[in-house]
């Protein structure tokens, strides 16, 4: 009886040292690959007539990476739904690498090869089951994204007033940024985990610097609406 007594005492005192106290912050990194689709829209004159192209950045792919702290059980116990609320903010860089191709109805057409970075910063929330060892989670975020597109060759351009190519300069833009996400985190130790993520981020931005006028007249705005789809794979520490 007595031996008995002190093996549940003792699993109970290592059962109680594992398991995690809320509310508690963690902090996490992570890598992955994401693959973009944007919509180009783009203005400009031929002949002192208003011109609108329309494309998208084909092929656009690659590097994603984060960085984030979170803040879990703010709104009460795990296993409760306002207990399962997590906050958090977050870092995330992700480059598009692709070509894009506009037309105008045959009136005028460019091609070019470009790369986009985007680095944002996150306000998030999500739900996340904070009781146990395995965390899945869903949740969305919102933010600010500085965006630096730059081309990696040259432009062409043709149609009526339209002729020849140049290697421009980069643009860098701020935008608004939305982002939607979900995964698993499982824990390893009670302080490290691991998880994988994915995620589809928004942005939207406008670019006047990319195109000069000794190759346009009149130069080109361009609105590029960004859609990026990301795996990442992550490893955290909880405190």
């Amino acid at each position: 009886m007595a031996a008995s007594a002190v093996v549940a005492v003792s699993f109970a005192s290592h059962y109680a040292q594992a398991q995690t106290s809320y509310p508690s912050f963690r902090i996490e990194g992570g890598l992955g690959y994401d693959v973009g689709i944007s919509d180009l829209k783009a203005s400009t004159s031929v002949l002192g007539l208003p011109v609108a192209l329309t494309g998208d950045l084909l092929g656009a792919s690659g590097l994603a990476a984060n960085a984030g702290i979170w803040y879990d059980g703010a709104f009460g116990q795990p296993g409760t739904f306002p207990g399962d609320i997590s906050i958090g903010a977050q870092y995330l860089h992700l480059t598009n690498d692709g070509s894009i191709t506009a037309s105008a109805g045959g009136l005028a057409s460019a091609k070019a090869d470009l790369s986009l970075n985007t680095d944002a910063v996150m306000a998030n929330i999500a739900w996340r089951v904070n009781d146990g060892s395995l965390h899945p989670f869903i949740g969305a975020g919102i933010g600010v994204a500085f965006n630096e597109m730059s081309v990696g060759g040259s432009i062409a351009a043709g149609g009526l007033g339209l002729a020849g190519s140049a290697t421009l300069p980069s643009d860098s833009e701020t935008a608004f940024a939305a982002q939607a996400f979900f995964g698993f985190d499982y824990d390893f130790t009670p302080n490290i985990y691991g998880g994988v993520t994915g995620r589809y981020v928004y942005s939207d931005a406008t670019y006047s610097k990319l195109v000069p006028a000794s190759l346009i007249p009149g130069g080109v705005k361009l609105d590029l609406a960004s859609n990026n789809l990301a795996v990442m794979a992550h490893l955290g520490w909880r405190f």
